[in-house]
């Protein structure tokens, strides 16, 4: 699975985020923390296990925010597709809408 999320990898900011932390449980939150205390940036991709997810894996990959379209769409598609290059095999999308 591909969840886009924010540099900080706060999974409970964002409607998709919040469902995968809620159902994959607060492990999928303590590993994204652990694996980049930091934060990451643009483009770059965490993976996670799925835990209670019907998936094994889960690639965090940071986004800028949408804005409803005020703005260009292009560097959140690039980015969001930069996340879905970086996660090999079979995959299950989710993008949230506003």
């Amino acid at each position: 699975m591909v969840n886009t999320t924010g540099q900080n990898l706060q999974l409970a900011n964002g409607a998709i985020s919040r469902l995968i932390l809620s159902t994959a449980g607060p492990q999928i939150q303590a590993d994204c923390l652990q694996l980049a205390p930091n934060g990451i940036t643009f483009g770059s991709v965490v993976e996670t296990a799925g835990y209670a997810l019907p998936c094994s894996k889960v690639y965090h990959g940071a986004c800028e925010v949408w804005d409803k379209g005020a703005g260009s769409c292009e560097a959140v598609c690039s980015q969001t597709s930069v996340t879905l290059g970086k996660a090999p095999g079979s995959l299950c999308w989710a993008f949230g809408s506003h």
